[in-house]
């Protein structure tokens, strides 16, 4: 396996690589098992809460789910007085810290990011493009749904081919 180091870093110099978008707590199960390494983690967007980032990671062959907090605009994890600007900074700073649970559980470690096999466009690029004149709302909400990596390019055609079918043009929700 490759060192952990946060360094596929993009135009803004942020490593965003392991951020797999809306997915359920399900498929993260299944592509942290898929890796099979005790440390290696993913961020994603709760497929059941709007808005709100969990980090999946593995520790002693399970897999564990924390919940990220945006409280007046700072990310920390549970119940942490510690805030970060964003939430990558948030990650960056847990790497291969001992993570403790207020559950009781084993403290986990982030130590080697899972890349994301399709790119997701993260929630922070989505609203920097809507402050240059973007608006995302333009674009419905399926295909809002595969840019954030909730679906995939078969789904998204399979959606919007049902829609065609059954609204046709007017049900692709295009707007100008």
């Amino acid at each position: 396996m490759a060192e952990r180091k946060l360094d596929d870093v993009d135009e803004s110099g942020v490593d965003r690589s392991y951020f797999h978008g809306t997915i359920a707590r399900e498929e993260a199960v299944k592509r942290l098992q898929e890796q099979n390494t005790d440390g290696a983690f993913l961020l994603r967007m709760s497929a059941t809460q709007q808005d709100v980032y969990t980090i999946s990671v593995q520790t002693k062959g399970e897999i564990k789910h924390i919940r990220v907090t945006n409280k007046d605009g700072k990310y920390s994890l549970g119940k942490s007085k510690d805030g970060y600007d964003s939430i990558w900074d948030l990650v960056e700073a847990q790497l291969d810290k001992a993570l403790k649970s207020t559950k009781g559980d084993d403290a986990v470690e982030l130590v080697f990011p899972l890349a994301a096999k399709a790119d997701a466009i993260a929630p922070d690029l989505l609203k920097r493009a809507a402050e240059a004149g973007m608006d995302p709302s333009m674009f419905g909400s399926d295909v809002m749904d595969f840019m954030t990596g909730g679906v995939s390019t078969a789904e998204l055609a399979k959606r919007r081919q049902a829609k065609l079918a059954t609204d046709g043009i007017a049900g692709l929700d295009l707007k100008p």
